[in-house]
């Protein structure tokens, strides 16, 4: 039986919505059908098996990249217009995000993409920030570093996305711990987005950077 240049689970993956390699032509989905097709005719139960495997693992692979919630913050929003109000803020860990060096103080994060999420049956915009375990745990603890640690937050929030925050409005919440519904997958704001997926977050990035220029 021929071998194949990526494993028949990497192209199933790309096939269903998951993270595949990229591939130059294809050759190697053809090839992954063309055995499915066969599978499936030849031997039914060999086939239920490989599905059911595959599906398995990635969901596996699946929840291993979704943020892990520590605790959850709201701030009002000042400008733009368009995101003007509540924003709720989802303070994470995640498996790919490492502590720094040696044992540094220093404080690595990453902010998402905006998005709209159900917070008490109304419509707010939400983000997740993910950082190290060690400082999640040290504000889960300690209230007043809790703080700092949501501060230097919204100074990132500020300027990944073209935000004005209202500082004194901050709130830190005992529940949720995750606002917006269900966990979803981190989506980095300075990654770029797929074609077609700007969404409201870069429009209003591109209005707050106008109204900068405007008043210079």
């Amino acid at each position: 039986q021929p071998t194949m240049a990526v494993p028949p689970s990497d192209l199933l993956r790309g096939a269903l919505g998951g993270d595949a390699p990229s591939m130059p032509n294809f050759a190697g989905a053809e090839q992954l059908w063309s055995m499915l097709d066969d599978m499936a005719m030849n031997d039914p139960e060999a086939y239920s098996s490989f599905m059911a495997t595959q599906l398995q693992e990635m969901e596996q692979v699946e929840r291993a990249e979704l943020p892990v919630p520590s605790f959850c913050a709201t701030v009002q929003v000042a400008c733009p217009a368009e995101r003007k109000g509540r924003l709720y803020i989802n303070a994470c860990g995640h498996a790919r995000m490492k502590s720094s060096p040696g044992g540094s103080d220093d404080v690595n994060l990453a902010v998402s993409r905006m998005r709209d999420g159900a917070v008490d049956e109304r419509t707010r915009t939400v983000i997740d920030v993910i950082t190290t375990d060690d400082h999640l745990s040290r504000a889960r603890r300690d209230t007043g570093y809790k703080r700092e640690l949501v501060q230097l937050f919204l100074e990132c929030i500020e300027e990944t996305h073209g935000l004005k925050i209202e500082r004194a409005t901050l709130k830190l919440l005992s529940k949720p711990k995750y606002a917006g519904g269900d966990v979803v997958r981190f989506r980095d704001a300075r990654a770029p987005a797929p074609p077609g997926a700007a969404g409201r977050g870069a429009e209003a990035a591109a209005s707050a950077a106008a109204a900068a220029a405007g008043s210079a």
